[in-house]
């Protein structure tokens, strides 16, 4: 079950520009935004989503190709304040960018909320070295950010594809980060679903390609394929 894990307080707000605010939360996740807000009906505040800044402070979204990453909400006017998290997306980001919000908002008015499948730690790695201890930080928040129903190869762009080929080359260090195992019976059931009646198995599961529709080059793949014997 997809769950959230934790909350995130933005650790600097920024205004690169007049009426653009960018918040940073200080860890990349994948998840969504709470956000707090206070104004008259009929507003709409205007929220995107990306893991990087560009030199000059604003949001950097090349990376998300077609993916808009964009929230919308509209006030209902409500006198005590209203709070609106979205139920049916997630978004891989450390900055978001809110427009359209009416006065100026602060750090208490924003907060990220990571999700993932994981909720259990079942191993730790530490050294005397605080670069390896980050990458080692990198790897785990990787781990929760494509966890998510199913292994995922991004989070953040228009590709976030239940990938075999990535399940099956991550699964080992997976399993030694994470209590993974009802998730790898879970995603397995779903790539049995998914094989061809000659049993090869697609590139990404869920799939939504069809032998025959010029993409069936998609089943059968060494890397991807093997994932029915490494996992």
């Amino acid at each position: 079950t997809v769950k959230a894990i934790q909350e995130f307080k933005p650790i600097e707000v920024t205004n690169p520009s007049e009426g653009t605010y960018i918040f940073d939360l200080g860890q990349n996740i994948a998840g969504f935004a709470r956000l707090h807000v206070k104004g008259e009906a009929g507003t709409t505040v205007k929220l995107r989503f990306g893991e990087m800044l560009n030199q000059d402070g604003t949001l950097y979204t090349d990376n998300l190709r077609s993916a808009k990453a964009t929230d919308y909400y509209t006030l209902k006017g409500d006198e005590n304040g209203e709070t609106y998290e979205p139920r049916f997306t997630f978004h891989g980001f450390r900055y978001i960018e809110v427009t359209g919000y009416p006065g100026v908002p602060t750090a208490e008015d924003i907060i990220g909320i990571a999700l993932s499948s994981l909720q259990e730690t079942t191993g730790t790695f530490t050294t005397s070295n605080e670069w390896v201890n980050q990458l080692q930080s990198n790897i785990t928040w990787g781990q929760r950010d494509n966890f998510i129903s199913v292994p995922t190869d991004c989070p953040q762009r228009d590709e976030r594809l239940g990938y075999t080929g990535d399940g099956q080359v991550f699964v080992r260090t997976a399993s030694m980060n994470m209590d993974v195992n009802q998730f790898f019976v879970k995603f397995m059931e779903d790539v049995i679903s998914n094989q061809r009646a000659d049993g090869a198995v697609a590139d990404w599961t869920p799939n939504y390609v069809t032998p025959g529709d010029g993409m069936s080059g998609s089943f059968g793949n060494s890397g991807w394929g093997d994932a029915v014997v490494i996992i």
